[in-house]
């Protein structure tokens, strides 16, 4: 008897579980199609209908930051390219304009010439 009496909660354990799935369907498949707000049950469900939206709110705005970020990265990123290209510019101006030959042309309008020897020390004695 008591082998019957398990065999009875088993299959009452086994009927309550499947009773509960079915239950969480029937919730999910009442939500989908629209007919949780004819039975009049909305009241326990406003406040997880409210969390919803506040969930979509956050996800919406979440978005719309992360591509606001990613729009001025690249609009840094376009600036340093331009800035990378204006340094090499300037690099090889420099390097042009620095070199013995070029000097000597620019400074001979202010008749400035090269030193044949080099300069010497002047020492002060006390």
């Amino acid at each position: 008897m008591t082998r019957n009496a398990n065999i009875l909660k088993s299959e009452q354990k086994q009927i309550a579980s499947k009773k509960k799935k079915r239950t969480i369907s029937e919730h999910v498949h009442s939500f989908l199609d629209g007919s949780f707000i004819a039975q009049g049950k909305i009241r326990g469900r406003i406040l997880f209908l409210l969390f919803l939206v506040l969930l979509g709110l956050g996800y919406i705005r979440n978005n719309y930051l992360v591509e606001r970020t990613i729009r001025k990265l690249n609009k840094l990123n376009n600036e340093l390219v331009e800035l990378h290209y204006d340094y090499i510019q300037m690099k090889s101006t420099v390097n042009l304009r620095t070199q013995p030959s070029v000097l000597e042309e620019e400074l001979q309008a202010y008749n400035i010439k090269r030193l044949e020897r080099p300069p010497i020390k002047i020492f002060l004695q006390p």
